[in-house]
């Protein structure tokens, strides 16, 4: 996974090293090798400043790039940042801006205005930040070489968070600290999720992370919609994912993140993550509920943009209530823990049993030792 941490002690040799890799000198303001002794005075000075903002991009444990934000005046921040040459050419660049100013406006105020300055033979860059949004406000000459000015200014955008679940609360609070100038509305009741109310709004995106209800055709083809689907698609479109998944002895499943089309479960996807199916519905929904707050950061962050699905689909139907009753020709106790547990969320009709006078429905399961299940049982008069 990408990530951006903050700059710590022991980046003073990798800074060094990537600070005088030929092409960053010849592309650099000063072209001059930078000496060792001049860089760690530099490193103590940044390491402690609170006018300058260092960060490091990561895939995994690999250390990829750096980018810099050094204040100018009291508005004006100069972005500076660079690659290592074995990763050069691979979209690395785009990335740690777009996820640098994700990094910079947490930690400074909206209006602050960022600037780029590239050499004007150097094509990657001048393609890199206008990729991340900059825009060409002029050029300068410094030292007898033209410079493209780029400058970045942050556009508030409000997103909605539609979920009609509880454990998708905790979501949006996140979202906010991970996105402080950005507006995060949540909508968990149906009769809320309306055309008038979105043009209201003004969403840049709708993201859904659990949804029972079809998507109007008139907000899809107007707003951006982004639903998260637990199978790995196009395997496993249509209804009741989960229980499917655990019905076919799944154990693990991915989340795809795709774009409302008018066909189900058909609109390209952004990115998939792993996810494993153990434990009980309400359990797997809220280990998705992180999973999918990160996967919503990384399509703000990097501004993802969805592919097509690649397969051949395969459908699952749509679970009934009658479906919940617990099949008596079931021949092993995984059998019946998994039909148990799959069903235990709220909103889910439990398993249950029944007989003439009264109703049996199995909750919080437990397996023990694969030869018997403890479960809470809810017995109901008819």
């Amino acid at each position: 996974m990408i990530t951006l941490r903050d700059l710590h002690k022991n980046d003073l040799k990798l800074l060094f090293d990537w600070a005088n890799n030929f092409t960053v000198r010849k592309n650099a303001l000063n072209k001059q090798e930078i000496k060792w002794e001049h860089h760690q005075v530099w490193f103590k000075k940044k390491m402690n400043a609170a006018n300058s903002h260092i960060f490091i991009l990561e895939d995994e444990t690999v250390s990829i790039g750096q980018i810099r934000f050094d204040r100018i005046n009291e508005n004006l921040f100069e972005i500076d940042y660079s690659i290592d040459e074995n990763y050069r050419g691979k979209g690395y660049g785009s990335k740690i801006i777009q996820l640098g100013i994700t990094k910079f406006y947490q930690h400074e105020e909206s209006t602050a205005i960022l600037r780029g300055l590239v050499q004007e033979d150097n094509i990657a860059s001048s393609k890199t930040f206008l990729k991340s949004s900059f825009m060409e406000v002029g050029s300068e000459v410094i030292n007898e070489l033209r410079y493209i000015i780029y400058e970045y200014r942050l556009v508030a955008k409000t997103y909605v968070i539609l979920s009609s679940q509880k454990w998708n609360a905790e979501l949006v609070f996140s979202l906010k600290r991970k996105f402080p100038h950005y507006n995060f509305v949540e909508i968990i009741d149906r009769k809320d999720f309306l055309l008038q109310n979105l043009e209201k709004i003004k969403p840049h995106t709708v993201f859904i992370p659990h949804w029972s209800y079809i998507i109007p055709q008139e907000i899809f083809t107007k707003y951006e919609c982004i639903v998260f689907h637990m199978t790995d698609l196009p395997y496993g479109r249509g209804g009741s994912p989960l229980q499917n998944l655990i019905v076919q002895g799944k154990k693990s499943t991915k989340i795809s993140a795709l774009k409302v089309v008018q066909e189900i479960d058909a609109g390209p996807i952004f990115l998939k993550k792993k996810m494993n199916l153990l434990g009980t519905a309400e359990e797997i929904f809220i280990r998705a509920n992180t999973i999918v707050e990160n996967m919503i950061f990384e399509i703000i962050a990097h501004g993802l943009q969805p592919k097509d699905q690649q397969g051949v689909p395969f459908f699952f139907k749509r679970r009934t209530p009658e479906m919940s009753k617990i099949d008596t020709k079931l021949d092993t106790i995984e059998a019946l823990y998994d039909q148990i547990r799959m069903l235990d969320a709220d909103g889910y009709p439990n398993a249950y049993l029944e007989t003439e006078f009264f109703k049996y429905e199995f909750t919080r399961a437990s397996l023990k030792t694969g030869e018997k299940i403890i479960a809470d049982v809810r017995i109901i008069k008819k």
